[in-house]
């Protein structure tokens, strides 16, 4: 969690930082990227919504799109890693967009362990009653949601332990 934190934590202080503003996650799968967006203090997450993939260079496009309209001050990408910790081909292709907004971008890119997330948000809009037609639209920025939440708490976490 160390390397998560050091972007965001002044080193010489060991507190968060006043320039955290927004953060956004992605929640990234073959056919769509899910989407969500902190509060500018950074304290709950929020679904955004979804990109429709169409090819990986237009795709990252309208990502960068999506964080510069948005003015986010740090970007975190949920990892699919297996159940065993090692990565597969969802964890290959999420590290390969990290490895390409990492190139582009001026602000960190961050990434999360995110095993389970789109199960959990499937389970929390089931629990909801959401019907399956509603939830097929909303899956993916309620994961990416999960994912940020995630990432938030552990900051928090480490700032508490600080």
């Amino acid at each position: 969690m160390e390397e998560l934190n050091a972007c965001f934590f002044s080193e010489s202080e060991n507190i968060m930082t006043k320039i955290i503003g927004r953060i956004i996650a992605l929640d990234i799968g073959k056919k769509r990227i899910g989407l969500a967006i902190s509060d500018p203090l950074g304290i709950s997450a929020s679904p955004a919504g979804f990109i429709k993939c169409q090819g990986f260079k237009k795709t990252v496009r309208e990502i960068v799109d999506v964080i510069e309209e948005k003015e986010t001050s740090g970007v975190v990408v949920g990892i699919p890693f297996k159940t065993d910790g090692t990565m597969g081909e969802s964890a290959e292709m999420a590290s390969r967009y990290v490895d390409r907004l990492r190139n582009l971008l001026s602000i960190p890119v961050e990434t999360v362990d995110e095993r389970f997330t789109t199960a959990e948000a499937q389970k929390l809009l089931i629990e909801a009653d959401v019907s399956r037609s509603k939830r097929k639209q909303v899956i993916d920025g309620m994961a990416a949601s999960l994912i940020l939440q995630k990432y938030m708490e552990g900051l928090r976490r480490n700032q508490d332990n600080e």
